[in-house]
């Protein structure tokens, strides 16, 4: 980690980057590169392209986080709704604004026997803390109400801030969420492989787009959601294909049903593109035996996995059967995760090299330990979930 101490152009992050991989001999070496969709990326990995494709060609060299654009999909649709989560937004802004307003909330929820809970707002820079906030405010729908109804000030015929029409609607969103919340969580694994996982998503994804497509809530929701979720995934990525295949329980027959169902979802005709991935994987294979061929006929067998249960499964092959890549950038960007550990109320400012030692460090107690993170999400969850009015959390 390097800080980029000026403009994040392309041409600087790539010069950071290959200074970096320059400096741990790595740039013969580099397979694939995870990245968010930021355009500066992008330019980033044209100029990086030609310096470090070496060692497997530029086939996999750019990723686009699968995570980064699951939230992508998941904002493009959230837009629509921006009236009601702001209503949201505001009374928790309210219930939070000062130590009279906490104490009241605190008071009203012990006099009717509830454990008073303090909400946290959502933040545009942190993957489905809109989900997450949802998640802890639903559950408490009748005191917040009530707290909101009679403390909220209001002009002479303003309607209420939380209306019964309000929660419907959040109580809706709230399952609709829970999938795109499920699957980011499931690509955002640090000790397993990621990519065999992502077209299982990117279908499960497809059939739940249609599923709400003509919903009378989310209808607005949905269009755009589509939109995003067809101009990033409607062409596969071979990365994705390929690790599909390398599953024993999937190969090539359980990738071309796979194909047929995300067909019948998006309307893409698939069968070029099987061709394609047939060809990239002999491709694969031949570039791999002139490497390590010699070396992959001393190792020892693997022991037989128990695999993944025949269930989640079911939209590929039916009832007649059943790579080590990160999909997503989440995992890496965990292992640098600041949240509790080096910037605290304390220390608010510290030097790029104290910032950069203390990273190391961290991510090095938790390997040990195994105890990286599955997603920094789940630090973000705990917070929400620690926040009573009471004890230690007032």
């Amino acid at each position: 980690m390097r800080l980029i101490d000026v403009s994040h152009n392309g041409n600087n992050i790539a010069e950071h980057v290959l200074a970096v991989l320059e400096e741990f001999g790595l740039t013969e070496k580099v397979v694939f590169v995870t990245l968010d969709n930021a355009s500066a990326n992008t330019s980033a990995m044209n100029i990086l392209s030609p310096q470090i494709s070496g060692y497997v060609g530029t086939l996999f060299l750019h990723q686009r986080c699968a995570c980064h654009i699951i939230n992508l999909i998941v904002k493009s649709g959230l837009k629509r709704i921006s009236a009601y989560l702001e209503s949201f937004r505001s009374a928790i802004s309210f219930s939070n604004s000062s130590n009279q307003c906490i104490a009241a909330y605190k008071t009203y929820c012990i006099a009717v026997n509830e454990l008073p809970k303090k909400f946290d707002l959502d933040m545009d820079v942190r993957w489905n803390s809109t989900y997450i906030m949802l998640k802890h405010v639903i559950p408490h729908k009748q005191s917040f109400s009530v707290f909101i109804q009679t403390h909220y000030p209001r002009e002479l015929g303003e309607p209420m801030l939380l209306t019964e029409s309000h929660w419907y609607i959040a109580e809706h969103i709230l399952t609709f969420l829970e999938l795109f919340y499920d699957s980011t969580c499931a690509l955002s694994v640090v000790y397993d492989p990621t990519s065999p996982l992502i077209l299982h998503n990117i279908i499960e994804i497809a059939a739940h787009l249609n599923k709400y497509e003509n919903d009378a809530i989310l209808r607005s929701v949905v269009v755009p959601m589509k939109d995003k979720f067809l101009k990033y995934w409607r062409d596969i990525p071979i990365l994705y294909s390929i690790a599909f295949i390398m599953d024993p329980r999937a190969k090539v027959r359980g990738f071309s049903k796979a194909l047929v169902v995300l067909s019948n979802l998006t309307g893409t005709d698939y069968s070029s593109y099987l061709t394609e991935v047939r060809a990239q994987l002999s491709s694969m294979f031949n570039k791999y035996d002139e490497k390590f061929g010699a070396v992959r006929m001393q190792r020892p067998s693997q022991p037989v996995s128990s695999g993944k249960k025949k269930t989640a499964w079911g939209k590929i092959f039916g009832d007649d059967g059943a790579g080590s890549i990160s999909a997503g950038s989440s995992s890496f960007e965990s292992a640098f995760s600041l949240t509790g550990r080096i910037i605290e109320e304390r220390r608010r400012r510290l030097a790029p090299e104290t910032v950069e030692m203390l990273s190391y460090i961290k991510d090095w107690e938790a390997g040990d330990a195994r105890a990286q993170h599955s997603m920094e999400d789940k630090e973000l969850e705990a917070a929400f979930d620690e926040m009573y009015l009471d004890g230690q959390n007032v």
